[in-house]
């Protein structure tokens, strides 16, 4: 599952709304649109684009995007709620861009993650699970969850976005590349190793190991 992106969308000198992006899915905090656009509280008898709207999140009511138009836009003859509405066309489009989002988006901590020789050590616990580290990173670009960066690996934005896998910046053990270079040191998320045992049971894959290893992980 996609790991959900919280957005601060800041309407100048007039406040700001909370989007959620789950997936292709996108929630406005129901108490900041009605601020803004100045609309009723949603009440339990109303129904616009659904039985049961706004939905919690967190325990928040959020409403659609599609529901808070439709909200706002029963209100359109009075100002607040036209020029909220005009500030949210002109708005979202670059707050949802694929980029912004991204960008925004929280990776699961490597404290509750695995490296890769963890995640191989792991994987050693599941009878027909048995292979190295030089093995796991060939499945993992195999997956499309890595790919090559130089001499690194690097995660892919999907396996981020779908946190499978996080990173950790490193101090290069290489001291000609500088006082400060780094480098990204892979973790696998719990939710990526649960998906790894699945997918590795199914796929019985025949695994063949890069002719060179990875210099770092």
């Amino acid at each position: 599952m996609v790991i959900p992106v919280k957005l601060i969308a800041r309407w100048p000198r007039r406040g700001d709304v909370m989007i959620v992006v789950d997936g292709d899915r996108t929630f406005l905090r129901a108490d900041d649109v009605e601020r803004l656009a100045q609309v009723p509280a949603w009440s339990a008898g109303e129904t616009v684009l659904g039985d049961e709207w706004p939905e919690e999140l967190d325990g928040v009511p959020f409403y659609t995007l599609e529901a808070a138009v439709a909200k706002v836009s029963e209100h359109a003859g009075k100002e607040p709620a036209r020029e909220f509405l005009g500030w949210l066309d002109v708005t979202l489009p670059q707050l949802l861009a694929p980029d912004v989002v991204a960008q925004a988006r929280r990776d699961v901590s490597p404290l509750v993650s695995f490296t890769i020789d963890q995640t191989a050590a792991q994987l050693l616990r599941n009878p027909g699970l048995r292979m190295n580290r030089v093995q796991l990173f060939a499945y993992l670009e195999r997956c499309g969850w890595v790919r090559r960066a130089g001499d690194e690996w690097t995660p892919t934005d999907h396996a981020r976005a779908e946190g499978f896998l996080t990173v950790r910046q490193i101090p290069h053990p290489d001291p000609s590349r500088g006082k400060h270079a780094s480098y990204p040191r892979i973790y696998v998320t719990p939710a990526g190793m649960d998906k790894l045992r699945a997918s590795l049971r199914s796929d019985a894959p025949e695994f063949t190991p890069a002719l060179t290893p990875a210099l770092f992980d």
